[in-house]
């Protein structure tokens, strides 16, 4: 149903202009100036520190924007001050669809904005993506950005892809690759990618040959990404934790070429018996606990894949005890979990 009402929303939907710059790192962003009278403005346009105003005078403030959404303080301002209350709360009181596709237009627009998160945080970065959502769940709006051009003939088959991209969109870009969004070139469809100053991390590995140290450093960043997105209710597609999925920086920072899906989205698939070979490889699903069991195999291999000369004995042992928990689902750490040991390791 809910794949049905996709197609059938793109279907109806016309192109509207967006005003938005290619999606980059936190880090290379120019930071847009501030207004203080604007601020204030919109402060004091919030009489009410109650849910019902502050939607209000926040959707009435894209719906003056006339489809041409830009972020400036008044909408970091109104934002903030929605993001305040609980997501499932504020989708609720959402009436119609053009209000609610505002809204994940601009979230769209904010989550890696620097000024946004200089002003409010990260964590508010964090609730804006869960705010979309929730959106998403309730209706499977898509950013009116997301098409680079048309997509004929894309709707006849998966949509989850779409899916992937919709949250590669919200997610942090300080651990997964920007995408621009989705194209469709001779009955071939592919994501558009920023890859930045980066290299692929199986081909670093390959012409480096880095020592026992540094390999744990990189898969201490791997984890790090894992728990990020564990956190924002998203699992990784089965196979996906793979070392070429990720690529890093010549400071060993990771980013991953984000393949995934909302967990309530898996779970919801599974009900409806909509189990294909995408999601499900043999004896692969796509959950949080496949994850965390196909990230230990990879950290088994990068670190004690038989090509590496300066084995660490220090770390070796307690490194191999958290592969073999995470290999095992009677006693499976959360990523969480994972990360709390492996900083206890002083990899620096």
């Amino acid at each position: 149903m809910r794949n049905l009402l996709l197609q059938l929303l793109i279907l109806q939907g016309k192109p509207h202009p967006i005003a938005a710059q290619a999606p980059e790192s936190n880090m290379n962003e120019t930071v847009t100036e501030w207004s203080p009278a604007l601020v204030t403005e919109a402060q004091q346009n919030i009489r009410e520190k109650d849910l019902d105003s502050c939607l209000s005078v926040f959707l009435s403030c894209l719906q003056r924007m006339n489809s041409v959404l830009t972020v400036d303080a008044t909408v970091i301002d109104y934002m903030s001050s929605l993001l305040v209350f609980d997501c499932a709360e504020t989708v609720a009181r959402v009436r119609c669809i053009s209000d609610a596709q505002n809204v994940i237009d601009i979230i769209d627009l904010l989550t890696n904005n620097e000024s946004f998160t200089t002003r409010c945080g990260p964590e508010a970065a964090r609730k804006a993506a869960h705010l979309a959502s929730a959106i998403f769940a309730r209706v499977p709006l898509l950013q009116r950005s997301l098409f680079l051009n048309k997509p004929d003939g894309y709707l006849e088959g998966n949509l989850f892809p779409l899916e992937t991209v919709f949250i590669s969109k919200i997610l942090d870009h300080n651990y997964v690759l920007p995408v621009l969004g989705i194209y469709h070139d001779q009955d071939q469809f592919g994501y558009g990618i920023v890859f930045e100053r980066i290299e692929n991390a199986a081909e670093w590995l390959r012409r480096s040959r880095p020592n026992f140290i540094t390999r744990m450093r990189v898969m201490f960043e791997i984890a790090r990404i894992i728990r990020y997105i564990h956190s924002m209710g998203i699992a990784l597609y089965a196979g996906s934790i793979e070392l070429g999925c990720f690529f890093l920086d010549s400071n060993f920072r990771v980013k991953i070429k984000f393949m995934g899906l909302f967990t309530w989205c898996v779970r919801e698939a599974t009900i409806c018996g909509r189990t294909d070979s995408v999601l499900w490889p043999p004896r692969t699903p796509c959950t949080c606990e496949s994850n965390i069991s196909d990230f230990a195999m990879l950290f088994h291999r990068v670190c004690f894949g038989g090509h590496n000369e300066n084995f660490h004995s220090r770390l070796g042992e307690p490194a191999l005890q958290l592969i073999e928990r995470c290999r095992d689902s009677q006693s499976r750490p959360t990523m969480e979990d994972v990360i709390k040991e492996m900083e206890t390791w002083n990899l620096t």
